[in-house]
């Protein structure tokens, strides 16, 4: 159940980054025109992300301020990866916007495990 959970908490943080993304990067090749819109899309949308997760989808009783710690050190793996691979495809045929939700979902299955596994464990929290 963690999981859907996880997977609806991620759908609603991906709708709001990749809306704000398309409205800052559009179709734009540049790098640092990607990484402003990756950067301002992924802060939004990973607050609320958090505070989903945290509370519904894992329902963690840890320490918040650890965990948002451990949180956005994935946070700032996840937008490093994300920006990098999104510039190195841009180059591609493929809609911006489609490439980075592909990119963002690759990038979901390992963000799941480490949150599941490492950032949100409770005694009862197993990866299911």
């Amino acid at each position: 159940m963690k999981f859907i959970k996880a997977s609806i908490s991620s759908m609603i943080s991906a709708g709001i980054d990749l809306g704000i993304y398309t409205l800052i990067a559009g179709d734009s090749s540049i790098y640092y025109i990607i990484l402003i819109a990756t950067i301002v899309a992924r802060i939004i949308s990973s607050l609320i992300n958090f505070i989903i997760n945290k509370k519904w989808a894992f329902k963690s009783n840890g320490k918040t301020t650890k965990e948002l710690i451990y949180f956005y050190i994935l946070f700032i793996a996840k937008l490093l990866a994300s920006s990098l691979l999104v510039w190195s495809l841009s180059n591609t045929n493929i809609n911006h916007t489609i490439l980075k939700a592909l990119v963002d979902i690759f990038l979901f299955f390992i963000s799941y495990y480490i949150q599941s596994k490492y950032i949100f464990k409770n005694k009862n929290n197993d990866i299911d």
